[in-house]
């Protein structure tokens, strides 16, 4: 997340982007390892703490887009 807020003030495109890529891998992860081994409540529920910080983030880059 660093990479991307350092990004924005800068309008380092390559910064920004490369923040992102980093957190989409992360959440990638997320979905395929780590929510694996959750019973299935959890699951819901990581699932949707997940969903809601992808859509800060992707708010966040939309009002201070690159």
């Amino acid at each position: 997340m660093r990479g991307v807020r350092l990004g924005f003030p800068a309008r380092a495109q390559e910064r920004a982007l490369g923040g992102l890529a980093v957190a989409a891998g992360a959440g990638l992860k997320i979905v395929l390892y780590d929510l694996s081994n959750l019973d299935a409540l959890y699951r819901i529920a990581s699932f949707f703490a997940l969903a809601l910080i992808a859509l800060a983030v992707r708010i966040a880059y939309n009002r201070k887009g690159v």
